[in-house]
């Protein structure tokens, strides 16, 4: 089945249901989220996400009447996501090619979907990395790959919002890479420093938090070399202020294990 975006306004119908910023063929694929035989890797509230005919289709459900009314004044997350992979995309950072980006209503009732291409096994997720005790590579990778793709996707106006180790992969061809755009915001010029220095931070703690610990011991209070803050803002190469990318590190890893 072959899905695509189109670059102009569709309508679609399809058992009642309108569909907006589609062509024909997907709606049935994200009907198809729904089937028992369906791989699910997600199923929340909020959002449910699975393997769809070779495809990943994530749907926000939007529950509530709340929700919906907010969601009129809001560009739908699937469109913000678009954009967000194209800003990557410049910034020559990979991340999964987009099939369908839409939203659909059933009387009061909105859903956004997306569709995107399934990662291929080659690609190497750097959770799975440190998990199967891969510390040093996976930071050699950050210093080399990541931190330098986060400066330019900054200098490009915008920032990934979620970055941790579950969302970051290594290509096959050896290139950084981001999945998880869902909470990526946009700035009309350069990211400011502040929230530069926030995202380096969360970036870091993110790396010592995924480090696998043995049981018993506290995972809240993971000591940060400072060797390795200096070696992360010398990759960045910007202004950055050291002791706020520290202080911003040391936040995130006392939000716990919970946060990431």
């Amino acid at each position: 089945m072959q899905c695509a975006v189109t670059d102009k306004k569709c309508y679609f119908r399809d058992s009642g249901r309108l569909w907006y910023g589609c062509r024909n063929g997907i709606p049935a694929l994200c009907m198809l989220l729904d089937a028992p035989e369906t791989l699910i890797f997600k199923n929340r509230k909020k959002i449910k996400a699975g393997a769809v005919n070779g495809f990943f289709v994530k749907r926000y459900n939007l529950p509530g009447v709340f929700n919906q009314l907010r969601s009129y004044f809001k560009t739908p997350r699937p469109f913000r996501v678009q954009k967000g992979a194209q800003i990557l995309s410049q910034a020559d950072i990979k991340t999964p090619e987009i099939a369908g980006a839409f939203i659909s209503w059933k009387g009061f009732r909105r859903r956004e979907y997306l569709v995107t291409a399934l990662l291929d096994e080659k690609n190497q997720f750097l959770s799975k990395m440190l998990f199967a005790g891969r510390k040093d590579e996976v930071w050699q990778l950050l210093t080399d790959k990541f931190i330098p793709a986060l400066k330019r996707l900054h200098d490009s106006g915008a920032i990934h919002g979620d970055l941790s180790m579950r969302n970051l992969y290594i290509s096959e061809k050896s290139c950084a890479g981001m999945i998880d755009l869902d909470g990526m915001k946009f700035f009309t010029k350069a990211v400011p420093q502040a929230a530069r220095e926030a995202e380096l931070g969360r970036l870091i703690s993110s790396f010592y938090m995924s480090i696998p610990y043995a049981p018993g011991e506290i995972d809240t209070d993971v000591p940060v070399p400072e060797e390795k803050i200096i070696q992360a803002l010398r990759c960045y190469s910007g202004q950055l202020d050291a002791g706020n990318v520290r202080s911003c590190t040391e936040k995130f890893i006392r939000r716990g294990r919970k946060y990431l």
